[in-house]
This record gives C-alpha cells, sequence and structure tokens, in this order.
C-alpha cells in the first residue's frame, strides 16, 4: 500500500520518488477519509509515473476492486464491493460523471494524465453523492497549480502490439490567475498471440480487429478574485475510436466499430470566511457514442449550491440543493428526445464529541421527475481508542435510479421498461486501523467488514426472444476486506512491502417468477470469491524498482454458477522501473514497465483473451522556470 495510500498514511513518510507537479488541494471533502468509510489514495506519483497505460491498468494494479475488461483496450469497468458496473459512482471534481444511458463508466473514457489526484471510496454513500453510488465511489479530481512564472513539460510513451501516446501541458501563473492546458494522444494495435480455448488442441492464434485510438484536451482556468472568493473555469474533451472485438468462442471475425465523443465542463465558485463556506457548481457533461451508425446522444446540466456552517465550538451544518436536467437522444429511444428532471436536497450534520469520537448524521432526498424516490438517511462514526488505533463505522440507505436504456430502449431484440422502480438498500460497514510511524520503521492495518442488501435489482430477462429489465431480485453482498503497508528507512533506501485482500459474498436472496430459481443463493456472475495485491518496493537515490502481483479468484459467468463456464483464478506479476534527473530547469524520469511477466494465460470475461507478458517504456521531461 505504499504506493496507495489510506488517509491515515498520509500523516507519514512517503515513498514518492518522481518530482510532482505543485497542486493546490481546495476540496478535502473529496479526498479526505470520510466518516465510517474507508478510502484508498493512489500516490500522486505512481500515478505520474503510469500515465500513457490508461485507467483500466491502473485499476488492475492498484485498486482493491474487480476491473472487468473485454480484452486490452475493450469496455472496461469498475466494482466495488461485490456490486455492479452500475453501482460504482465515477466522480470528476465532485460531480458525477457516470453515463446517463448506460448508468457506468467506461474506463477508457478517463485518462489518468488529466488527474492530479485518484481516490477510491469503498461502501455505500448515496447520502453524498446520490444515484449509483451503491458498491462505492471512483474520484478524479484536478487541482490549482501552485505556479508562478511558466512550465512545460511532456509524456512519450510506446511499446508492444503498437501502442504509443504522447502528452503535451503548459502551464502559467501570474499572481491571482493560473492557467493550464494540457492534450495528449494515443494508439494501440492490440494484436498479441493468444490460445483459443474454444478449439481444439487451444491452438494459436492473433487477436484481430481490437484496435483503439483516442485524443483529448483539458484546459483549466483559476482566478482568484479575493482571498476568500474563488473562482475556476475547466474543460475536459475526448474522441476515442475502438474496434469491437468479436469473443473468440465465435469463428467469424466481425467490423464493428464504436466511436465516443464527449465534453465535460465545469465551472465552480467557492466562498469562504469566518467558518462557512459556500461553494456553487455548474456543469454540463456530453456523450455521443456512435456504434456503427447507430447514435446515442446524453447531455447532463448539473447544479449544486452549498454550504458549510459552523454552528457551535464542535457542530457544523453541511446543506446543499442539486438540480439537474438529463436528455438522450438515440436511434433506440423512438423519434422522441428523453428528458428527465432530478432535484435533490441533502444536509450533513457533523459533531466532534469528546474523547475522540466523531459522529455524522446525513439526510438526502431526491425528487424525480416530481416523484419521491428512496428517502435516504445515514448515520457514521469515527472513535479514536489511543494515538495508534482507530474505529469506524456505518449504516446508511442507498439507491439507483433506471438509466434512460432500462427505460426507453427499443429495437435489436430488446426493449425498455418505463414502470422500472429505483433500486434500493441498505449498507452497513465497520472497520478497524492502527497505524505506528515512530522510528526509521512506519506500517499500518486496516480490517472492514461490510454488507449490502440491495432490492428491486434491475436485470434484463428475456421472454418470449425478447430482452427486458425488470426490478427481479434481492441481493445480498457481504465480505471483508484488509490491507497493509511496511516501509523501513534506512540511510538513503526505502523498503516497502503492502497489499490488499477482498472476500466476498455477493448473492440472491430472492428472485421474480421469470428467473431460474437454480440461481438463488449463487454468487453474482463475474464476482470472485478471493481477490488481492502485493507490492514490494525498493527505493535507493533516483531509482525505484515497484513489483506488483495480482490475483484473482475463480469467476462464474452465468447466473447458476456452472463450473463449466467459470474462469479460473489467474496470477498477473507486474515490474515498474523509474528513474529521475533534475538539472537546473530541466527534470525529467525514465519508465520501463513490464506487464504479466509470468506470461499468464487469461480471461476477464469469457472469450476475450488478455495478452501475455508486454512491455511499454516511457520518458517525462518538465521544464520550469517557475517559482513555487
Amino acid at each position: 500500500m505504499f504506493f496507495w495510500m489510506s488517509p491515515g498514511s498520509q500523516a507519514q513518510r512517503t515513498d514518492t520518488l518522481l518530482w510532482l507537479k505543485e497542486v493546490v488541494v481546495r476540496n478535502p471533502e473529496q479526498t479526505a477519509n470520510p466518516i465510517g468509510l474507508h478510502v484508498q489514495r493512489i500516490d500522486t506519483g505512481f500515478l505520474q509515473a503510469d500515465e500513457g497505460n490508461g485507467f483500466t491498468e491502473l485499476m488492475q494494479k492498484v485498486a482493491g476492486a474487480n476491473v472487468r475488461a473485454y480484452g486490452l483496450g475493450g469496455l472496461a469497468t469498475i466494482s466495488l464491493r461485490g456490486t455492479g458496473p452500475s453501482h460504482t459512482a465515477v466522480l470528476w471534481n465532485g460531480i458525477n460523471i457516470q453515463g446517463v444511458a448506460a448508468g457506468q463508466m467506461d474506463l477508457n473514457l478517463l485518462s489518468n494524465g488529466f488527474a492530479d489526484d485518484v481516490a477510491i471510496q469503498y461502501g455505500g454513500s448515496s447520502v453524498t453523492f446520490g444515484s449509483g453510488a451503491i458498491g462505492g465511489t471512483l474520484s478524479v479530481n484536478n487541482s490549482k497549480p501552485s505556479t508562478e512564472g511558466l512550465e512545460f513539460s511532456t509524456v512519450l510513451r510506446g511499446g508492444s502490439f503498437g501502442s504509443l501516446y504522447q502528452s503535451y501541458e503548459a502551464i502559467a501563473g501570474f499572481n491571482k490567475v493560473k492557467l493550464a492546458a494540457k492534450y495528449f494522444r494515443n494508439k494501440a494495435d492490440n494484436d498479441f498471440t493468444f490460445r483459443n480455448t474454444a478449439l481444439h488442441n487451444a491452438p494459436k492464434e492473433v487477436w484481430e480487429h481490437a484496435g483503439t485510438s483516442g485524443e483529448g484536451i483539458l484546459i483549466q482556468q483559476y482566478y482568484d478574485i479575493k482571498t476568500d472568493h474563488k473562482l475556476s473555469l475547466r474543460w475536459w474533451y475526448q474522441d476515442n475510436y475502438q474496434e469491437v472485438p468479436t469473443p473468440f468462442t465465435i469463428i467469424t471475425v466481425g467490423d464493428d466499430v464504436q466511436k465516443d465523443r464527449l465534453h465535460r465542463i465545469l465551472l465552480n465558485y467557492n466562498y469562504q470566511r469566518n467558518g462557512t463556506d459556500i461553494d456553487f457548481k455548474t456543469a454540463w457533461l456530453f456523450n455521443r457514442l456512435n456504434y456503427e451508425g447507430s447514435v446515442t446522444e446524453t447531455n447532463a446540466w448539473i447544479n449544486e449550491a452549498e454550504a458549510t456552517i459552523w454552528l457551535a465550538e464542535r457542530l457544523y451544518l453541511n446543506t446543499g440543493l442539486n438540480y439537474t436536467h438529463e436528455t438522450g437522444n438515440s436511434n433506440f429511444y423512438g423519434t422522441d428526445i428523453r428528458r428527465r428532471n432530478r432535484l435533490t436536497t441533502y444536509a450533513h450534520l457533523k459533531r466532534n464529541w469528546s474523547h475522540g469520537i466523531v459522529s455524522n448524521l446525513s439526510v438526502r432526498q431526491e425528487m424525480l421527475d416530481g416523484k419521491l424516490v428512496p428517502f435516504i438517511p445515514s448515520l457514521s462514526v469515527n472513535a479514536t481508542l489511543n494515538k495508534k488505533m482507530f474505529l469506524r463505522g456505518s449504516t446508511s440507505r442507498v439507491y439507483r435510479i433506471p438509466t434512460f436504456n432500462d427505460l426507453y430502449w427499443r429495437g435489436s431484440g430488446a426493449e425498455g421498461n418505463p414502470d422500472l422502480a429505483a433500486e434500493s438498500g441498505w449498507g452497513e460497514e465497520i472497520g478497524w486501523n492502527y497505524m505506528d510511524g515512530s522510528g526509521n520503521v512506519t506500517w499500518e492495518l486496516d480490517l472492514s467488514l461490510y454488507g449490502n442488501q440491495i432490492q428491486n435489482w434491475i436485470l434484463w430477462t428475456e421472454t418470449d426472444g425478447i430482452w427486458s429489465p425488470e426490478n427481479v431480485k434481492t441481493v445480498w453482498s457481504r465480505g471483508m476486506a484488509w490491507s497493509g503497508d511496511l516501509q523501513v528507512f534506512a540511510n538513503e533506501w526505502i523498503v516497502g512491502i503492502g497489499g490488499n485482500y477482498q472476500y466476498t459474498l455477493s448473492t440472491n436472496k430472492s428472485l421474480a417468477a421469470a428467473i431460474n430459481s437454480r440461481e438463488r443463493n449463487k454468487q453474482l456472475p463475474y464476482v470472485p470469491y478471493h481477490q488481492g495485491k502485493i507490492n514490494v518496493s525498493v527505493r535507493h537515490k533516483n531509482f525505484r524498482i515497484i513489483y506488483i502481483h495480482a490475483v484473482t479468484g475463480k469467476q462464474f459467468t452465468n447466473g447458476d454458477n456452472s463450473e463449466a463456464f467459470a474462469l479460473p483464478r489467474y496470477d498477473v506479476g507486474y515490474i515498474k522501473f523509474i528513474t529521475h534527473m533534475d538539472i537546473h530547469y530541466f527534470r525529467g524520469a525514465l519508465f520501463v514497465d513490464l506487464n504479466n511477466i509470468l506470461g499468464e494465460e487469461y480471461n476477464a470475461r469469457r472469450g476475450y483473451p488478455m495478452p501475455g507478458f508486454y512491455f511499454n517504456i516511457g520518458i517525462n521531461l518538465n521544464f520550469n522556470n517557475t517559482e513555487t
């Protein structure tokens, strides 16, 4: 865990080797540890050293989560706490950017080069982030540069299967004004060799029609109107092209192509004075998906006003109002533009009690097109037992509203259901944390026990040859998560050992009559019982080597847990070499990544192979004549 830190470990010495772009994190509520839940923050140095490898690979290396990838460069999603991809909210600077159409985020539509801070919050947080935050949240944040003057940087990376990545960034700081612009471009053929286990004797074949390419730009402007008045504007544009591969279980290779285009614009105003914090955000999210000429366009206009007021010495109130207008237009939604309006109010009452106890009582109420969705209460507590040991606990109602595809889809053998109810349920978590940072040895242990019971789970089922979504089952996910970190400092050496482990049971507790009764009490598809990672890092002066070993247990691929179609356990090893240099105004770093060094042959999704050994090499160059 030395390169993925829990918030408690941030006070300790960190093992970051790379020079870091100077930033200021202004919104601590987006990245600090919330009361009652566990947060994993990705070390900034590792994040910068992994730029160009993509968000999918980043999550596969560090997250205590299940990453579901349709091959290298294919559709990839993240799932937390035994839930589905649509139950993990993805946030950009506090704005939920989950797709309006499908309700989940393809990790290929994120860029780790556009992130200054990445955090994963485990456990339900619908009371804070609304619909879809059932298993947890993935937060991608940008931070204000502290640059005074000019700064330029570039990242160049290339490797196996025709992969190329390049990015260019310019930052300018002039007293009250900060400007930053970054552009990236990437491509990959993904034409690796694999064994086709669907055929007799599992012959070697080349994975075909799996190429990807993309480009994007992020422009940020920050203006300090006064010391207590701050304004920021961000624009994120991205364009992706993807050849959609055919599962190797099908003999004929298809030629389908998917094109994604998105705009994300966020205007943020903040006022802070005398214990009062007022924050206003307005955002526009546009997504255009073109799959073989069938186009789906969605828009979301999000407005949120929030105030934090200190009521007494140990008591403060955080309250806000959110209005979101969403539209969808698709060949498969009929001739009408689909619309909906969401109005939400929420409040958090935080109390610092004596003897190291902090509590947070929260409520949230959303109105969807004039109808109330489930009322969301939450109670969470942190308790400091001594200087090294902490306890936490949380209970909260959670929910997810149906997506536009769930409600309005028509065609290709499928039909949406406008009468769907929102999924809802309860999530509970208790946790224990121990830290000791004395001397030349620092270590930390964290243990969580959790459970979620979700009613009205939406599932697409087939009736008379037509697929349609229904509220068909109740799902109970529960388990335990463990993480640990040990660092030893000796002269110019730093040695770290860390890891995490998750044991998850996620089963169907009740089923509608249309569902196969053999699925009752069975594990959900693509939810492994066991999953974990271990990592070792050695740093000496300007050189660092990291080894990561990721283990994913057996996964069933159908509802009745047939062993014949299960994916076996797989182990994947990664090695990263990093070295850096600093010559007057010029700074830089060289990265070498060796992936799947054991040559493991495996599928993350049935019929979609992952590559054996592959590598890439990258360099980061920076010119800086600034004062920071």
